[in-house]
C-alpha cells in the first residue's frame, strides 16, 4: 500500500508544530462532534451502494480505492477495497454513529486507515441537521447550510475557528440520496473524497 497515508508520521510531525492546546482543540472537535450531535440523526445513503473513494494530503493524492456501504435500520456496514477488488477493511456502525467492529489488514492497520476511515464516514453521515443552523455550545457548534440547488456543507468549527467541513451533493433537491461528499481538514491538510458509482437504483454518473 504505497499510497496509504502516513497517519502516524504525520501526526507526530504536527505534534512538533502546533501547540498542546491546539491538538486538544482538534482532537476534541474531531470526535466529540459527532457524538454531541449525531442524536440518531444519520444523512440518507442508499441502502446498498458502491463509492469511488480519494485521498489527497496536501494537494497529492495518496490512496484511491472503493467503499462498499450497506445501510439497514440498526446502522451501517461497510468494506473498503482496493483498486483490484481485494478487501482491505471492513467495519460496522451503530445507528448513532459509534463503531461496533472493525477488522483490517495487517499493512493497512499499521498506518492508521482504519481508524481515519471511520472518523471521516461518521463526520460524513453522521449529525446531520436542519439547513441554515448550527447545534452545540458556545466554543464546539456544528453548522449545516445550503450551498447550491442540490448542495449542502456541514462544518464543526471551535469558535470562530473551522475544524473540518463537509461538501455534499445531491441527486435531487430534495437531499434524499447523496451523489458525491468532499471532506476537508484543513490542519492536516486532508480530503476525503467519496463518489456513488452504483446503488440500488441502478449506476450512477457524475451529473
Amino acid at each position: 500500500m504505497k499510497n496509504s497515508l502516513p497517519f502516524a508520521k504525520k501526526i507526530k510531525q504536527l505534534r512538533l508544530i502546533f501547540s498542546p492546546l491546539l491538538l486538544t482543540i482538534l482532537l476534541l472537535s474531531g470526535c466529540s462532534a459527532v457524538g454531541m450531535h449525531a442524536q440518531d440523526r444519520r444523512l440518507p445513503a442508499t441502502t446498498d451502494s458502491l463509492w469511488e473513494v480519494r485521498i489527497h494530503q496536501w494537494g497529492k493524492e495518496r490512496f484511491v480505492g472503493l467503499l462498499a456501504m450497506s445501510s439497514e435500520d440498526k446502522g451501517m456496514r461497510v468494506a473498503l477495497l482496493d483498486p483490484t477488488g481485494i478487501k482491505l477493511l471492513e467495519a460496522e456502525f451503530d445507528r448513532a454513529g459509534s463503531v461496533r467492529g472493525m477488522s483490517a489488514l495487517a499493512a493497512v492497520e499499521n498506518k492508521g486507515l482504519p481508524d481515519f476511515l471511520t472518523s471521516s464516514l461518521q463526520k460524513i453521515f453522521y449529525g446531520s441537521g436542519e439547513i441554515s443552523s448550527c447545534s452545540g455550545g458556545v466554543f464546539l457548534r456544528l453548522c449545516y447550510e445550503q450551498t447550491g440547488d442540490k448542495e449542502t456543507r456541514k462544518r464543526s468549527l471551535f469558535g470562530p475557528i473551522p475544524i473540518w467541513s463537509v461538501d455534499y451533493r445531491f441527486f435531487g433537491t430534495g437531499y434524499e440520496e447523496i451523489q458525491s461528499a468532499e471532506l476537508h481538514v484543513p490542519w492536516y491538510g486532508i480530503s476525503f473524497i467519496m463518489s456513488v458509482i452504483q446503488s440500488e437504483t441502478g449506476t450512477r454518473g457524475m451529473e
